[in-house]
């Protein structure tokens, strides 16, 4: 049980999503937008991370 007492309380995730096609039948697809543009910004991040400088001595 996570209480108000908890030193990581319970905080419900953010999503921008968009279903694609029929749910009841459980063929559907939920395409997250929000956590696919996370990925790519931490591999942008990572990416400038992990390039060698270019600078010219």
């Amino acid at each position: 049980m996570v209480d108000s007492e908890s030193i990581i309380p319970h905080i419900a995730p953010i999503t921008v999503s968009v279903p694609f096609g029929d749910f009841s039948n459980g063929q559907g697809y939920l395409i997250d937008y929000f956590a696919i543009a996370m990925v790519v910004f931490l591999v942008w991040l990572l990416k400038g991370l992990m390039t060698p400088n270019k600078s010219s001595n």
